[in-house]
This record gives structure tokens, sequence and C-alpha cells, in this order.
């Protein structure tokens, strides 16, 4: 009877220990794991699932982090170093819009998270690429450096300061190119830092103007930046007041000011040209060329696509389709529910739209959703888990791609990158790879 009570107590007390230590032995367990055998043959048994069929020319590979990675298999093809490998990369994905290809820091000898980093593809014509110093104390340069679409580097040049960071999950890069402009934002570090905002000529890498304002968000239009200024406070109505000045991409003049409350962030949609976007977080603006308001709507405008001659808008509270009179023709989503503070929005060839949404400080709520342009009626809408595939998804940002009948959802995170492959019709999920789990000893 005793040894049966000394059992049950050692029972008791063991899972009292699970209960209580479930995460610590759980994060142990995984650390051991995929430092072993067992993790690698279990890579291997993903990359020995049958290749994706995917139409000819179309399984050029999927931008990573600092891979390639094959879009039939999900096999590694390629891991791009800056800067000698890394200009071998593929500069865009192939898809509209997309700006953005990685390195990794080699430099300073260890992987850099995409916050230490900066890097932007303009169109699909150049590709800009940049890598900070600001980590070692006695350095604050910075190498910022050009090529062409065929990955040939034109110039490179080493500037004074920190070049700013974009946001990748917003589509804003930290430098970009129009207009004959590689635009960059400048700002040194320590007592003494300042702000500022470089053009250098794409062709040889000379700086052509440099203005004392911050840049705001991505490039505006073909011949204008934004930058948002504090205009004072308003005692009446109790908020901050915000002025937006529009400034000339050719020689960095001021096109126009317009005064708005609080704005957090001014960009651009960017398949939508010509319209900038002003929002913060209850609310956001589209204005014309010449700042002039054309509609307002809740929430925070994610994304956005034209369709005809309407404009259909992702925010965060619903997706809407507007006339070329910005009249709401139809709208899909309840403001009570919201759908997610970041995401992208896409439209497929055959007219329907397939939009991704998620919130970016949160784990595992990733949707993505296939419904009519002409009505807005949902298709299918399936839930990804592509980006909270671990512990530690801070720090993340997600974007879609589609290959033939194939959805691509790639999820980054500061743990583990995932790539969930959903099918276009049904939206269900066909397989997922999971790459870069980055465990420190």
């Amino acid at each position: 009877m005793r040894r049966r009570t000394k059992v049950l107590y050692t029972i008791v007390i063991m899972l009292v220990i699970v209960v209580f230590l479930g995460d610590f032995l759980e994060d142990m367990f995984v650390r051991v794991i995929r430092r072993s055998e067992v993790y690698r043959a279990h890579m291997y048994w993903m990359s020995l699932q049958p290749p994706l069929d995917l139409p000819e020319g179309q399984d050029y590979p999927i931008p990573l982090k600092n891979q390639l990675i094959d879009a039939r298999t999900g096999d590694v093809l390629q891991t791009c170093d800056w800067l000698d490998e890394g200009r071998h990369c593929y500069p865009e994905r192939g898809k509209p819009g997309w700006y953005r290809q990685d390195w990794t820091d080699s430099v300073n000898g260890y992987y850099a998270s995409p916050w230490w980093r900066a890097f932007n593809v303009s169109t699909g014509e150049h590709l800009t690429g940049s890598i900070n110093g600001f980590r070692l104390s006695e350095s604050d340069r910075h190498t910022i450096a050009f090529f062409d679409k065929d990955g040939n580097q034109l110039w490179s040049k080493s500037i004074d300061g920190y070049v700013g960071e974009g946001y990748p999950d917003q589509r804003q890069p930290a430098s970009l190119v129009a207009g004959g402009r590689v635009i960059y934002r400048q700002y040194r570090i320590g007592e003494d830092g300042q702000s500022a905002t470089v053009a250098l000529d794409a062709e040889s890498g000379e700086t052509v103007w440099k203005g004392d304002f911050y840049l705001n968000g991505a490039l505006a239009t073909d011949r204008l930046l934004l930058t948002i200024r504090s205009d004072g406070f308003d005692e009446e109505q109790q908020h901050h007041k915000s002025k937006i000045v529009g400034v000339r991409l050719e020689d960095g003049s001021t096109a126009f000011e317009l005064k708005l409350p609080t704005v957090s962030r001014i960009w651009t949609l960017r398949n939508v040209p010509g319209y900038l976007v002003a929002t913060n977080d209850e609310w956001s603006v589209i204005l014309d060329e010449g700042g002039q308001e054309l509609f307002r709507t809740e929430g925070e405008v994610i994304d956005g696509v034209k369709v005809g001659t309407d404009t259909i808008l992702l925010t965060s509270q619903r997706i809407l389709r507007l006339t070329s009179d910005w009249e709401v023709a139809w709208q899909s989503g309840s403001p009570n529910e919201g759908l997610g503070t970041k995401g992208e929005l896409m439209l497929l060839p055959d007219g329907d739209l397939l939009y991704l949404t998620y919130d970016r400080m949160s784990d595992s709520c990733e949707t993505v959703t296939r419904v009519s342009a002409d009505t807005g009626r949902v298709r299918w809408s399936a839930w990804t888990g592509a980006i909270g595939v671990s512990h530690s998804a801070y720090f993340h940002h997600a974007y879609l791609d589609v290959r033939g009948d194939w959805v691509y959802v790639v999820g980054q995170a500061s743990a583990g990158d995932t790539i969930c492959v959903l099918d276009l019709d049904s939206g269900y999920e066909e397989r997922r790879w999971i790459y870069h789990f980055h465990i420190v000893p």
C-alpha cells in the first residue's frame, strides 16, 4: 500500500512539474531536436515530397531572407552574402510591386536581423542594397550600393550616418529609386544626431541635393517625396496637428503643404500610382498629388489595387471597392471585427482578389481570403499560421505569391520562417516548409 502511495505521489509531482515548466521543457526539447540528425532528417523528408506542378516560367526561386528557395520542392538553392554573392540574387520575384531583396550581414560576422539592414528594389529596373555599420562602436559608417536589373554593380559608396530602415510589412523601403534619383533617409546617432533626406544621381552615385527633413514612408509619386512635420497642438479639439509636406524629387523644393490632425504615416499605394495615403490608427485619407482629399475611411489602409478605373482598398477594418468618383461600390467585413493591421492585396489573372491579413505583434493570426472583385463575395478563407510557427514570432512580416495553381504564404519571424502552400481554388493547405531556426547556444 505504501509503495502504491509513493508511486501515486511521484506521478502527481511529475505532472505538476510538467504543467508549470511545460514551456521551458518544450523549448529545451525543440532546441535539442533542431540540432540533431532527427531534425535534419525531417527537413530531408520534406524535400522528398513530390515537386509542385508549376507552369513553365513560374518556377523562379522565392526570396526568403538571405536564401533562395526552390518554388517546386522547397529546397534551399542559394545562400546570398553581402556583397559579392548577394548581387547574384534575383532582384525581383516577377510580381508587380516587388521591391526588396535581402542579404546576410557578413561584414560584421553574424547574421543581422532585418532591423539592422536596409534594401530596396525599384519596379524591377534597378536594385539598391545597403549595409549598416552602426553596431561597431568605432564607426557610424554606412555602405550603399546600386545594381542594374541583371545584378551588375554600377557603383557603391560609404557615407556618414545610418540609413533609416524601411518597414517591410508595410512595403516601405528605406531607399528608393525614381526619376533618375536614389533617395534614402539618413540620420546620425548620438547626442548630435540629426535627420536628413539625401538624393543621389542613379548613374553616378553623386549627391544631387540634401534636405533637412526626415522622409516619412515610401515614394509618393514619380515626382514627389513626402514628409510629416508637427504643426503644434489644437487646444480646442485636444489633439496634435500634422503638416504634410510634398517635396519635389528633382531638386528637393516644396511642392505643397497640407494640415491634418495627427498623422502617423503617409505613403503610396504601390499598385495605385498617383495617389497618397495619410493614416493613423483610427482613419485613413486618400489624397491626390496636389494634397487634395479624395476619400476618407475608418481604420488604416493596408494595400490597394486598380481594377479598370476602380480602386480596391484593403484596410484594417474591411475591404472595399471604390468607383472612379471615389464612391463605394461594395464593401466587405464589419468594422467591429477588423481584418488585421498588416497585409497584402493582389489581383488574380481571372479577376478575383486575394488578400493576406495579420497582426504584426501577435502570433498565429494570418488569414488568406479569396473574394470576387465584382461583388466582394468570399470564395474561401484559410488560416495559415505561416508566421506564428515558433515561440519567438516577434518582428515578423509576411507576403503572398501566386504560381500557377498554388498560393505561397511566406512568413518571416525572428526564430523561424515558413512557406505555406495553399490550393488556389479551395484554400486547402498542400504543404509547408520551415527554415532559418537561429538557436543561440
